[in-house]
């Protein structure tokens, strides 16, 4: 699996958790 990907979907999921939070 390529890095960046790797940081994308790392981001993205991040991303999903902090509009669970809210």
């Amino acid at each position: 699996v390529d890095l960046v990907t790797m940081l994308e979907k790392a981001i993205n999921y991040v991303k999903f958790l902090q509009l669970q939070v809210k």
